[in-house]
């Protein structure tokens, strides 16, 4: 035992240097991929992350780590240190697991499996937000997993903390405290029941932690609100829009108890996706981990199945494009009973040759079934189009996008990006994202230097509207797309047009389609 006590050491760190060199492999080192310009090269102002609700822990570190990088295009930057997200948030997992279920074979099969599945791997290579958010919920994970143990108040405190900073990175967190409230009430009731009266001095401090682990996101809301009324337009903060920009309700439908059917749609297609986002194999493991997990530790099963069912159930009428992005929360915490089954399995069949094949029937089967639906993309395409409302735009079809995750990394994102910012004057292009991440190519990849700004209703733009329609001065950006109604982002005209104080800058008109 002591002869293998240095390799188990080095386990996580060789998950970790898996899934980075994977991910790094993957990612585009020449294009910035969508919020990822936003997120982390403005978000030293403060009105960048606050009115448009950025997810402000996010957005703060990368913006720090990405200036510490001394090498590398901006954009290739803001992919490594997401893929190093993805990596750390991984290793974690790894480690947590290892001690769930006390195999090194279950829990490195488990995680490398969660790693390669389509959720996961799609946003550790296009430098999303939930990576980071990943990492958050794994180091909660780590602290509630040591108080468990031990009853030490620092670990609660810790983990109060980590909770508090989750809000600033997603406002999702909140749905997620419902797990950590149960976990906590069936840990005490279970071990200690004596235990709630000592409790409540520790409980009260912990609320004091989560509250100082939200400061980043309270500061920022009340330099913006200070900033307001020194200009005399006090009020602007739009928190409504904040509020659903950071728990990404901006893409929501009706609330789920007011549109049943729409729920059990919603609820289907995450089941859909679970099975198309885990080979079929990981999803038998679930199933039968989470039965395994129930007998053996029913507090951490019951804890895992709220903090997956209460996303699920809540995000249940959201646009059926996005699901892909929250659910990948839900997903990354089933791992666990993906873990639990895989020792079940390996306690069944204590071969060697059973680990090889299982995990080798894991890694195949997704790569079978992507080439089955890129082979049969254009029907399956039109299909999703019509039932999911997704658009098309130049070179890379959403639907496509997301069902085949390998065949738009590297030169393919870089022949898309090359398609989708080829602004000829007068030029035509649809999108469906935001108009910042163009934006943001014109004048991070061009280096134009000069103004660019965004037209939209009317010529000229008062400081006081500015946030509402979006203004690049330098480096400093107000904005908000998500005031534009749906249907006004269908097309954008680019015209280059004179300035005699600035020299050229490019004018970009946003209107209906119609």
């Amino acid at each position: 035992m002591q002869s293998d006590a240095p390799r188990r050491k080095f386990l996580p760190v060789t998950v970790f240097l898996i899934t980075f060199g994977i991910y790094l492999a993957c990612a585009s080192v020449e294009v910035g991929w969508g919020d990822s310009a936003k997120y982390a090269l403005l978000s030293a102002e403060p009105e960048v992350s606050v009115r448009a609700g950025y997810h402000i822990g996010y957005s703060y570190t990368t913006a720090l780590l990405v200036r510490l990088i001394p090498f590398g295009s901006y954009a290739s930057k803001v992919n490594q240190i997401n893929a190093l997200y993805a990596a750390v948030a991984l290793m974690l997992l790894f480690k947590v697991l290892r001690r769930a279920v006390k195999r090194d074979d279950a829990a490195l099969v488990a995680t490398l499996v969660v790693a390669l599945s389509h959720p996961i791997f799609l946003q550790a290579t296009i430098a999303e937000s939930y990576p980071f958010f990943w990492m958050v919920i794994a180091l909660f994970i780590v602290a509630a997993a040591k108080w468990r143990e031990t009853r030490r108040t620092l670990w609660l405190l810790l983990g109060a903390l980590i909770a508090g900073f989750g809000v600033c990175v997603n406002l999702s967190t909140f749905f997620l405290l419902p797990a950590a409230i149960v976990f906590l009430v069936l840990t005490v009731s279970k071990d200690r029941p004596d235990e709630w009266k000592q409790l409540w001095k520790p409980i009260s401090a912990a609320v004091g932690f989560f509250i100082i682990g939200m400061l980043p996101l309270i500061v920022s809301a009340v330099i913006v609100f200070i900033r307001d009324v020194n200009s005399g337009s006090p009020g602007s903060i739009d928190l409504n829009t904040m509020f659903r920009e950071m728990t990404d309700i901006k893409y929501a439908g009706p609330f789920f108890l007011t549109a049943p059917g729409a729920a059990v749609k919603g609820i289907a297609v995450f089941c859909g996706l679970t099975c198309y986002a885990f080979p079929v194999l990981a999803g038998i493991l679930v199933i039968i981990g989470l039965v395994d997990q129930l007998r053996r530790d029913r507090t951490a099963a019951i804890s895992i199945l709220v903090a997956v069912c209460v996303p699920v159930v809540l995000f249940s009428t959201y646009m059926k494009q996005r699901l892909v992005f929250i659910y990948s929360i839900p997903l990354f915490l089933m791992t666990f009973w993906v873990a639990h089954g895989a020792r079940r399995l390996f306690e069944r069949f204590p071969s060697k040759r059973t680990v090889v094949v299982s995990f080798a029937a894991m890694i195949a089967t997704p790569i079978v079934v992507y080439g089955i639906v890129h082979a049969c993309s254009p029907k399956i395409n039109s299909l999703l189009k019509s039932s999911l409302k997704i658009r098309n735009i130049p070179h890379r079809d959403n639907a496509e996008y997301f069902l085949v995750p390998w065949r738009f990394q590297g030169t393919g994102t870089k022949k898309f990006a090359e398609e989708i910012f080829a602004l000829a004057d007068g030029g035509i292009v649809y999108s469906d994202f935001t108009p910042y991440a163009p934006l943001e190519y014109l004048k991070t990849y061009h280096g134009m230097g000069a103004t660019v700004k965004i037209k939209m209703k009317e010529e000229r733009i008062t400081p006081g509207e500015a946030y509402k329609y979006g203004i690049l001065y330098g480096s400093s950006v107000w904005f908000l797309a998500r005031h534009i109604a749906p249907g006004e982002m269908d097309y954008m005209e680019v015209v280059r047009a004179p300035d005699p104080k600035r020299g050229p800058y490019w004018r970009i008109d946003y209107s209906p389609e119609n």
